[in-house]
């Protein structure tokens, strides 16, 4: 890792240590969850405790039921959860596995049987969340499908194209979402909109591209989008990045591409050329856990910290067929056929002048051009900071 790699990781890591536990607890993501508790028949009942747990984070949020019966938890971060509803006279439920997605209001409905305190409920999967609360229609991919689904380049954007309603008759970049123009497509990341504001109709650019290994879920909504979206548009693609959990985790990854690892393009063939050269490095790290600080900080189940840092290397070389002026040409001298046969002539003579300095300088630049072009680009980016250098070509 360069030495300003280090230098983003330290700061990094002091970031994370000065922020609030608020910083980990899902931000923009716009969830929310809420349940009423009855019993057998119907019966609201008022003063259960209601315990939801993050299975990720072990953070935990204690309510009870009002004269209703009713509860309520704004702000929550995207991820797996645990409900846990007891009250005395009744056996406790759980409810595990409990999928919270962004951008989405959840309502959960338990109901309580009469027996023992300690007689405990479980269910394990399927648990059945109503959105009751909103009228926008919603699609996500959590993380586990990010992670394992193959895709050409590590670009989050690419993922939208596994939604529903996503038509990609092209490249993912050129893909419309129901049917509807580009323009009304606006992609944020935690809450904050990076869509691309300088072209216009090219929906699918974000000024900050969502990092593959940063991005907790995607969720697409439509239909009808609600306060939470970060700005207009009837399409809302909304990312969510991840936070660190109990437990100390990192990761290291690098892909490659080389000359030798690629066939020739048919053009290349035709024309006797060899393979282009083509290489790619991308290559990045990652790692989160719970704020610790011996002695004097136990973040565990309260505060977190998550950093992800990548560089894309790609010095490239492209083979493109093109015409312009021969030597001759340039300095005036065309030919062209006749009944008598083929006629030369001398247009700067005819014209009795001679080549402009600067135009004739234009035209040797050019010819030179065409012999080779390469370019090189280098992305760097940790967090959401992105240097770039241009190519480094003529």
């Amino acid at each position: 890792m360069r030495t300003s790699g280090w230098r983003s990781v330290l700061l990094a890591l002091t970031f994370a240590l000065i922020c609030t536990p608020a910083f980990a607890q899902g931000g923009g993501s716009g969830i929310s969850l809420s349940g009423t508790v009855v019993d057998k028949d119907g019966g609201v009942i008022p003063g259960a405790t209601v315990v939801v747990k993050n299975k990720a984070t072990g953070e935990t949020q204690t309510l009870v039921t009002n004269s209703e019966g009713a509860y309520a938890i704004p702000g929550m971060a995207a991820g797996t959860y645990t409900v846990t509803v007891s009250l005395q006279g009744f056996k406790t439920m759980v409810h595990d596995d409990v999928r919270l997605q962004a951008a989405t209001s959840n309502s959960l409905k338990t109901t309580l049987q009469i027996g023992q305190l300690s007689e405990t409920i479980s269910v394990k999967a399927n648990t059945e969340l109503v959105r009751t609360q909103q009228t926008s229609v919603t699609t996500s991919m959590a993380t586990e499908a990010i992670q394992n689904l193959p895709i050409v380049i590590r670009n989050a954007l690419n993922f939208v194209t596994f939604l529903p309603g996503v038509e990609t008759t092209g490249t993912a970049r050129a893909s419309t979402i129901m049917g509807l123009p580009q323009t009304s497509i606006n992609l944020s990341i935690d809450g904050s909109s990076v869509s691309n504001k300088l072209q216009s109709g090219d929906g699918f650019y974000a000024q900050i591209f969502p990092k593959l290994d940063a991005i907790e879920e995607v969720t697409m909504t439509g239909a009808g989008s609600d306060a939470a979206s970060a700005s207009a548009g009837t399409i809302q693609v909304k990312f969510v990045t991840r936070s660190g959990t109990n437990v100390f985790k990192g990761s290291g990854y690098e892909y490659m591409r080389r000359k030798q690892f690629n066939t020739n393009y048919f053009f290349n063939k035709v024309n006797g050329l060899d393979r282009n050269n083509v290489n790619i490095d991308q290559f990045g790290a990652t790692v989160g856990g719970p704020i610790v600080i011996p002695g004097l900080v136990d973040g565990r189940g309260k505060a977190f910290f998550f950093f992800n840092m990548e560089e894309f290397h790609l010095p490239n070389e492209l083979t493109t067929t093109r015409t312009i002026l021969t030597p001759e040409a340039q300095q005036g001298i065309f030919r062209y056929n006749s009944t008598s046969g083929v006629q030369t002539v001398d247009l700067f003579a005819l014209a009795g002048g001679t080549p402009d300095p600067t135009i004739s300088a234009l035209l040797a630049r050019v010819r030179t051009a065409t012999t080779r072009r390469s370019s090189s680009s280098t992305w760097k980016s940790s967090g959401c900071r992105t240097k770039s250098r241009g190519p480094a070509g003529s």
